[in-house]
């Protein structure tokens, strides 16, 4: 799913490309039809716009440990893909 012109994904990347150690904050988290559900559980667990993360070591199966909070997260691929991450700034 691409970002519409002048949306806050413009300039950022979605947590399955980031590498281990990247640390960021959430822009948005992608939702269409079929994933209302999965992302409003994310939102309850702390994955939501503005929330701040940290990209961790990847597991099998293309899924990845992130950290938020005060907790780690293991999230399959392809809920991966429907968050999206800017850099963090210093």
């Amino acid at each position: 799913m691409s970002a519409e012109p002048g949306s806050p994904c413009q300039h950022c990347t979605d947590l399955q490309a980031c590498r281990a150690g990247t640390d960021g904050v959430v822009t948005c988290v992608v939702r269409d039809a079929h994933n209302a559900a999965a992302v409003r559980r994310l939102a309850e667990l702390g994955l939501r716009p503005g929330a701040s993360v940290v990209a961790g070591r990847q597991t099998p199966g293309g899924g990845r440990v992130v950290g938020v909070a005060d907790a780690w997260l293991a999230l399959d691929a392809a809920t991966l893909r429907i968050v999206h991450l800017a850099p963090a700034h210093a």
